[in-house]
Parts: structure tokens; sequence; C-alpha cells
């Protein structure tokens, strides 16, 4: 094989290479954007960006425009091209998907990528543990996940829930939360949560309104909250987290 022939064949390799790792990051997420597929596949904005107009153009990518958002999925023919035989048909794209769902599915993408680059294994998605606990309840069992966090990862040996939160609830809920996680930890279904912030100011905030929080409810017994509940709730801004050594 000649240089030029061996040279686009390898061109050829890795150009399908990221067109699969794309597709496989896809059939996990359901639809992504260009900045996020950046991350995925190690390349600039722009690389990425082209990766996923030639995909589209190829009819193996659909292009949704959400508010000031452009995302992509897998078309139905990208499914036909790329799944297995033995896998299930992929989630469809919801075309009522609002721009803040979008933005927040976007972040919590990008916490796994962080998560994962850390050295965080098992990731399990929203919707992934929304499956689980609607099978459960289908067997006629309870469901571990009294709170479903954005997604739940493996750190440090430590099955830690993920919370990606770009806005603020009020206390109220707050508690509530406090209350089904603690329960959730109790139970070994988890063993901490990390709620990654949009910014250092938000982190610092809910910090604070969490450890104002006196006291929760449990199955109708008032419990006054102590430093070692508290310490099962940990705060970071986007770009901090997960620290090293996690």
């Amino acid at each position: 094989m000649s240089n030029l022939l061996k040279s686009r064949t390898e061109i050829s390799a890795r150009v399908e290479a990221k067109r699969s790792r794309l597709v496989e990051w896809l059939k996990a997420e359901v639809y992504t954007d260009y900045q996020t597929a950046a991350l995925v596949l190690g390349v600039t904005p722009a690389t990425a960006y082209k990766a996923l107009i030639a995909m589209e153009k190829k009819g193996h990518l659909d292009r949704h425009a959400v508010g000031r958002a452009s995302v992509w999925s897998v078309s139905l023919m990208g499914q036909i091209e790329y799944l297995g035989d033995s896998e299930d048909p992929l989630s469809v794209f919801d075309a009522r998907v609002s721009e803040i769902t979008v933005q927040h599915t976007l972040a919590v993408q990008r916490a796994r990528i962080a998560a994962e680059k850390a050295g965080g294994t098992d990731w399990q998605a929203e919707r992934h543990i929304r499956r689980e606990a609607a099978k459960a309840k289908e067997a006629g069992a309870a469901s571990p996940w009294l709170k479903v966090p954005d997604g739940v990862i493996t750190l440090g040996g430590q099955r830690v829930a993920v919370e990606v939160e770009r806005s603020v609830k009020t206390p109220k809920r707050y508690q509530a939360i406090i209350a089904e996680y603690l329960q959730m930890r109790r139970a070994g279904t988890i063993g901490a949560v990390h709620y990654v912030c949009s910014s250092g100011k938000l982190a610092k905030g809910l910090r604070r309104i969490f450890n104002a929080i006196p006291s929760v409810n449990i199955r109708g017994t008032e419990i006054a909250l102590k430093a070692e509940h508290y310490a099962c709730f940990e705060f970071y801004e986007a770009s901090a987290w997960p620290q090293r050594g996690e």
C-alpha cells in the first residue's frame, strides 16, 4: 500500500472513529451541542461543529433549534447505520423541550465529562434512574430512589448523587430534598451528594441555605440536623468539580 493510500485510510479510520464516538455519546445522552461534543472528542469546538455538520449532511444526525441553542440527535438513518441488531431504538428528541431544559441537560453532560476525566466511573443519567424506578414499581417493589438526581457516578469508591444547579429553589424544597437524601444514604443507595453549581457565588449561597435548615421531617419524626448530616452535601462551582483525590 502506498504512503498516500495508507494516509487516506488512516484519516478515514480516524474520522469514522470520531463519528462512532459521537454516536455512542448520543445513544446515552439523546442530544448534545457542538461545544460539548468538542469535550467528548477532545477537539476544538470548530472541529466538532464540522464533524456534526458532516454527519448531518449524510443524514445520520438531525439538528434541532431550541431558542438560541442548536443541538444534534441521531436520526433514523443514523440508527440504521450505527445501531447493532441487539440494540433497542434510541430515545427520540422531544421537540417540545424548553431552552432552559436543554441548557440544564448540557450542563449535566459537561459535569459527567469532567467527572469521568477525573476518574469517575459507572455514570447513570437521570432518565435511566427513572426507568429503573418505574420497573421497580411495575414489579411491585419499592424504588430506592426517593429523590432522582441529575446523575450518579462513582468517585473515590463512593456513589455520588450529582445535582447540577443553575438556579435556587426554596428553603422548604431543600428541606425535603435533605430528608430524602439522608434516607437514601442510610439505605446505602448513595454515599454523598455533590451540588455542581453554575457559579461560585451560587455554590456558597446554597451551602448557607442548607446550613440554615435546622431540622427535617423523616417519616413523621422531626430530626435535628447535625454536622454529620450536613457533611453529606458538598457544593462546588462547576469549573472546580470534582476535586482531585475524589
